[in-house]
């Protein structure tokens, strides 16, 4: 098995690459004019396409379920976990409705629970 040298690094100044120094030269020609580093995350996206990136990636959404904004990259988890309209089930009846009323359910059905013998 043939082994490769360890060949000189420059870093680019654009994507912060470390890039082989023999090949700096054209590299950062084609990253400076086909790449743009992202302002939310720092990738490096082809300029053609950070609109989309942003808008993909990036740009608040609103909930379905309660219409709160927020970034898109903490929607799912907002949804899941934290949605006051999320649907969950009550431990004593395990009827489903919305987060936000599962307190005062549960009070009130709590209440109603025949005991246990």
């Amino acid at each position: 098995m043939e082994t490769v040298p360890d060949q000189a690094t420059t870093v680019c100044p654009h994507c912060d690459r470390a890039i082989p120094a023999a090949n700096i030269d054209l590299h950062s020609v084609h990253c400076l004019r086909k790449l743009e580093k992202c302002k939310v995350c720092g990738d490096m996206v082809p300029k053609q396409h950070a609109e989309d990136h942003y808008l993909n990636t990036h740009a608040p959404v609103a909930c379905s379920l309660c219409s709160e904004t927020m970034g898109r990259d903490i929607l799912d988890i907002h949804k899941g976990e934290n949605c006051p309209q999320r649907i969950v089930t009550c431990e004593f009846c395990e009827f489903p409705l919305p987060a936000l009323d599962l307190a005062e359910h549960q009070v009130q059905c709590s209440g109603h629970r025949k005991p246990l013998n």
